[in-house]
């Protein structure tokens, strides 16, 4: 038995001395070098281009994620004014949030309504609002505008607006009556259906109120020359054609028109306002022409009363 296991020890030991050599080989001689496993695998299964590239990005995202993020100085000082505007932008929201239920319309109209900006009057003509320095132009144009529409009416109007010395309107009214009463007491009569217009009742009584020749003309009459006895030179005249029953009959409600005539007054437009209980209440700023909205005269638009 001794000798087996022996003879086994010995067959093991010849066995790892390596491969055997001939007595008459050059021992100088290297042997081959037999290739590594590691090699001849890289050999046969070396990886693509784009394997590559796929696991160089995949490195890059692990260093990336895993390398901690570097806060300068700067990115501190940003950061840290960004969050006092956000509060400061949220403070002012909440001030501004805070007046606005204690009464922002209280505020507006303390600081809109206080003070008037001026005194109003609307056109009774065109209901146009106008202050008191345009007024008197705009209700004159009105009424000029309307000769287009009703010349009777637009001369009436004249008549009673455009002169402010109402003891001549009424003279002038009454003279101007007492020709259409003439004529239709004597229709026929040519010496009531003439005006000679260089005649001195017409002249200071009739003439010089504004819109009287207006009115005759929208009565009919027209203006003609005549000659006058004892003199060599033509006069003008305002002379009506005859007329018809109707016609005077239209002449006399023509004059009743003129008689009921009244100026045209701008009304005063009162604004009315609302003003909520408030210390500024009482500060209020008003123009002088508020103190001061009745003048003399038609065109003044405002009365006592209002």
């Amino acid at each position: 038995m001794k000798k087996f296991f022996d003879d086994f020890k010995k067959d093991i030991k010849f066995k790892s001395a390596g491969p055997g050599k001939k007595l008459t080989e050059d021992t100088s001689a290297k042997p081959e070098k037999a290739p590594s496993v590691s090699s001849a695998k890289n050999k046969s299964y070396a990886p693509s281009e784009g394997a590559q590239r796929a696991g160089a990005a995949a490195l890059a995202r692990i260093e990336q994620h895993q390398r901690p993020k570097v806060h300068t100085s700067q990115d501190a000082i940003r950061n840290q004014v960004k969050r006092e505007l956000e509060a400061e932008a949220a403070a002012l929201a909440e001030k501004q949030n805070a007046a606005t239920a204690e009464g922002t319309n209280v505020l507006v109209q303390d600081l809109a309504c206080l003070s008037v900006s001026g005194v109003y009057f609307t056109c009774p003509l065109t209901g146009a609002t106008l202050t008191k320095s345009k007024r008197e132009v705009h209700i004159k144009e009105a009424i000029l505008m309307r000769f287009e529409e009703d010349a009777v009416e637009a001369s009436v109007m004249m008549m009673h607006t455009f002169n402010k010395d109402r003891e001549k309107v009424k003279t002038a009214v009454d003279i101007i009556s007492k020709y259409v009463d003439n004529i239709c007491k004597n229709p026929t009569e040519e010496k009531y259906r003439r005006i000679k217009l260089s005649n001195k009742v017409f002249q200071e009584k009739v003439r010089c109120v504004e819109g009287t020749r207006e009115f005759l003309e929208a009565l009919g009459f027209i203006s003609v020359m005549l000659p006058v006895d004892g003199q060599e030179e033509e006069e003008e005249f305002l002379v009506l054609p005859e007329q018809s029953p109707d016609d005077l009959e239209l002449m006399k409600e023509r004059r009743d028109r003129l008689q009921r005539g009244e100026p045209v007054r701008a009304q005063l437009d009162r604004q009315p306002q609302v003003f909520r209980p408030s210390p500024n209440a009482q500060r209020f700023e008003l123009p002088p022409e508020f103190y001061n909205l009745i003048g003399g005269g038609a065109q003044e638009g405002a009365t006592a009363e209002e």
